[in-house]
């Protein structure tokens, strides 16, 4: 983006904070529905994990496992998280999945498998981080409903301001707040969001 003359204001609007657990409960699954939910999960101690089957939400999500060294069995991709959800639910049949998840995680994944193949382990939260230093950029661009949530209590969206969501989830966040008009990528992605940005 810089490349296109871009200037970037670059500012995460929440924090994350790790949660301590000690057991790792038994599934032959395991599924991250977020780089965060990979990075915290694996500060445990009990790191038998990884030699279970393991699924990620897409991309980012499947390459925070690639750098630990290890190989996604499932990648779900594509905007369409019900979708990646339903694919899930086929691929592991009958099999348990333990979901290493945020406090106030959505559960998107988990609600498309019957509630007795379900194993949720909290392992982190998100906190508001309130300290916005600037809102009068032309283009705000939102990978979260957390940072939208955070932004809009500091600042609103102005008229000239054109807006960007990562993913469907943070542009259903966004029109819940009452903004109608936000540009989603195709697929979500940093590189099909600096596509999308570059191109409005």
């Amino acid at each position: 983006m810089k490349k296109d003359a871009f200037s970037i204001a670059d500012q995460s609007l929440i924090r994350f904070e790790a949660l301590p657990f000690d057991v790792v409960p038994a599934t032959k699954w395991v599924f991250f529905s977020s780089r965060n939910s990979v990075r915290f999960f694996s500060f445990g101690k009990n790191q038998e994990w990884r030699k279970r089957k393991l699924g990620a939400i897409g991309l980012a999500t499947a390459n925070a496992l690639k750098d630990m060294g290890l190989q996604p069995d499932f990648i779900g991709e594509g905007n369409d998280t019900r979708a990646v959800a339903l694919r899930f639910a086929k691929e592991v049949g009958a099999d348990r999945v333990l979901f290493p998840m945020a406090e106030a995680s959505l559960r998107t994944i988990q609600k498309a498998l019957p509630r007795e193949q379900v194993v949720e382990q909290v392992v982190y939260r998100t906190r508001e981080d309130v300290s916005l230093v600037h809102n009068n950029a032309a283009i705000l661009v939102f990978t979260s409903p957390s940072n939208v949530r955070s932004y809009l209590k500091q600042a609103r969206v102005l008229a000239h301001q054109t807006v960007v969501a990562i993913g469907p989830t943070t542009a259903k966040a966004l029109k819940e707040k009452g903004v109608e008009e936000v540009y989603v990528p195709e697929l979500p992605t940093e590189e099909k969001l600096a596509e999308l940005i570059c191109s409005l």
